[in-house]
C-alpha cells in the first residue's frame, strides 16, 4: 500500500514499502516511484503518497475473428494480478493489472464493470466484483458481436479508485 501523504516519514517506512538493504541509504531509492528523482537531491518528502506497486489496466480491443463457427473474445482479471485474454487479434497487450504480481492480491481490490453494445452476447458479472477469484468477461458470436466494457479498479478497504479502462471485446465469425 502507498506511504502516507503527510506527517512524519522515515527511512524505515520507505524500506518497508520498497525493500532494500541495511544500512538504509536514501540513494537506494532513486526512481523508486513516480515523482522520486532519478538523480541529484532526494528527500524523504519525495516519497509522500508513493507506492512500490502499480495498478494499471490499459484501454484496448480484444478480437477473435473466425472463418466459420463461433468466435469468442474474452478477458480475465486473475487474483494474482495478471490478465489473461483470448482472441486472435486486437490492440490490448496488458499482461497484468497489478505489478509486481502477488498471489491472492485480488482480494484487496474490487472492479466495477459496466457494458454497452451487444450485452446479450456477454457473459461475466456486470456491477461490482471483488477479485477473490478470477473474473472473466467474454462475448461469443456466430456472426458479429461487440461489447465495450468499462472497468474501475478500487481498493476494497477505502473504495479509492486506482485505475479505469475501456476494453472492447469483439467476436466475428463469417
Amino acid at each position: 500500500m502507498a506511504l502516507q501523504s503527510s506527517g512524519a516519514i522515515s527511512l524505515d517506512d520507505i524500506q518497508t514499502e520498497f525493500g532494500g538493504s541495511n544500512p538504509i541509504a536514501i540513494s537506494e531509492y532513486y526512481s523508486a516511484a513516480t515523482g522520486v528523482p532519478a538523480s541529484g537531491e532526494i528527500t524523504l518528502s519525495d516519497f509522500y503518497g508513493t507506492s512500490a506497486v502499480t495498478i494499471s489496466l490499459d484501454d484496448g480491443t480484444i478480437e477473435d475473428i473466425q472463418g466459420s463457427g463461433t468466435a469468442t473474445a474474452s478477458i480475465t482479471l486473475n487474483t494474482n494480478g495478471t490478465v489473461t485474454k483470448s482472441g486472435n487479434s486486437g490492440t490490448f497487450t496488458d499482461t497484468d493489472w497489478y505489478s509486481p504480481t502477488t498471489t491472492g492480491i485480488g482480494s484487496s481490490y474490487k472492479v466495477i464493470v459496466s457494458a454497452t453494445g451487444n450485452t446479450g452476447d456477454l457473459t461475466g458479472t456486470i456491477g461490482t466484483v471483488t477479485l477473490t477469484s478470477n473474473a472473466t468477461w467474454s462475448v461469443s458470436s456466430t456472426t458479429v458481436s461487440q461489447v465495450v466494457l468499462s472497468f474501475t479498479i478500487q481498493d476494497v478497504a477505502t473504495s479509492t479508485t486506482q485505475d479505469t479502462a475501456s476494453i472492447t471485446l469483439r467476436a466475428e465469425a463469417n
